[in-house]
């Protein structure tokens, strides 16, 4: 059972994770150019860095902006598991972007695993350049390289990115 004090805690990072909607949570909008990415740090990739989306042109890429203490970051981790999972083999990849560092993250995939790679973007460049004043928050990139839906992550799934694979 938890205490009066673990639950204000909970509600308190619920509160902190969702933040208030605010323009810079809608600056980034579908049909735009998706803005400048840079993580530092690739964990679960074939390459130690990503400095660009361009580097993806022609796959769909879910950005998942998250962390480790925001409980409805950790409770979408099953859900974007599955949409993945659905989509295993496809022209589809999945990113999730922390803060956080690598101490902090590995030990917390190793306990929660995420499927896709994991962006560790210590400098928050890329948190800055997709205006995310809350967490989680989605972007769905299309293959062209533009922006298809800024979103939360419950509402990605396999058949909207179906259709955008479809599109291109």
């Amino acid at each position: 059972m938890q205490s009066r004090k673990q639950k204000i805690l909970g509600l308190v990072l619920v509160a902190v994770c969702l933040g208030s909607s605010s323009p810079a949570d809608t600056a980034v909008e579908a049909g735009s150019p998706a803005p400048g990415f840079d993580v530092e740090v690739l964990l679960q990739a074939p390459k130690p860095r990503l400095a660009s989306l361009d580097e993806l042109r022609g796959e769909v890429v879910v950005v998942e902006y998250w962390a480790t203490w925001c409980l409805p970051c950790v409770a979408a981790i099953p859900h974007l598991n599955q949409v993945a999972a659905e989509l295993a083999g496809e022209p589809v990849r999945f990113i999730a972007v922390t803060d956080e560092p690598r101490d902090v993250v590995a030990p917390f995939l190793a306990e929660k695993p995420i499927a896709g790679w994991i962006g560790l973007d210590l400098d928050r460049s890329t948190f800055d350049t997709f205006w995310v004043g809350s967490l989680p928050r989605t972007f769905v990139i299309d293959a062209e390289g533009h922006v298809a839906d800024a979103t939360m992550p419950e509402l990605v799934t396999a058949g909207k990115l179906r259709q955008l694979l479809h599109k291109s």
